[in-house]
């Protein structure tokens, strides 16, 4: 948060946590997608500095059923309201930028475009399929009808402030596209969302997809997901200017 304000960013679960930031070409992005987590965690985290918030934010809705995660919410609202961890937080900051440094942009494209350039892995999948089929077979109905609607009080939000929040969904293997938690929250999001403006629609093949634990994708396919979600961007930003100004 005490980073240039980014162009774009990134919200969902660990379907888009995978989705590194230097898989992207030249967009400006950061990703704020929490593994296990709820988008509902991420735009509330963008809502406590409302001065601060990015031209365009990209909210992943695969995982609905998920509440925003409150504790972390008010550890980190406290931790930013009280002096005495601005210290400590700058310098565990520089530690993981240090230990974690990121490759620089043109060592990343190409890094990248090899990964594109190589063939599709090919993973023997199925016991996670059938375990991750399991779990999507099940009702989250209150759950969805609760969290779309708090999305939709976080989108509105947001866009009175001047931000533009579009919606994606990423791919799912074909066993788990049919299942209950899959349809239905597709069906509650697709009803509270149901102008295509709001959506970032993404053209990926999917043939060319990969999911070696049977729900996240492999290198390969989150570069794929990251173009995607570029090229799209972009094809946006022609017609309406977006990133242009705020």
């Amino acid at each position: 948060m005490s980073e240039p304000i980014p162009e774009v960013v990134l919200l969902g679960s660990s379907l888009t946590a995978r989705i590194r930031e230097d898989y992207f070409d030249g967009l400006d992005v950061r990703n704020l997608a929490i593994g296990g987590g709820s988008p509902l965690t991420g735009l509330r985290f963008l809502l406590l500095d409302r001065q601060r918030l990015p031209r365009t934010i990209l909210v992943e809705l695969n995982f609905l059923s998920k509440e925003a995660d409150e504790r972390l919410i008010d550890s980190f609202s406290s931790a930013r309201t009280n002096p005495l961890f601005r210290p400590v937080r700058m310098a565990v900051a520089a530690y993981e930028n240090w230990q974690h440094a990121q490759r620089k942009r043109n060592e990343s494209n190409a890094a990248a475009n090899r990964l594109l350039a190589a063939p599709a892995g090919e993973y023997n999948n199925q016991i996670y399929l059938a375990r991750a089929a399991k779990a999507f077979d099940q009702d989250v109905t209150a759950a969805l009808e609760s969290n779309v609607d708090e999305l939709a009080r976080l989108v509105s939000a947001a866009r009175s402030e001047g931000a533009r929040v579009l919606l994606f969904e990423l791919p799912y293997a074909d066993l788990l596209e049919h299942g209950q938690l899959a349809r239905e929250t597709r069906r509650f999001a697709s009803e509270r969302f149901g102008n295509s403006q709001d959506w970032l629609h993404l053209t990926l093949a999917k043939s060319e997809l990969r999911w070696p634990d049977g729900m996240h994708m492999d290198e390969r396919s989150a570069v794929m997901a990251a173009r995607a979600i570029e090229q799209a961007f972009n094809g946006l930003s022609k017609v309406s200017g977006v990133g242009l100004s705020k």
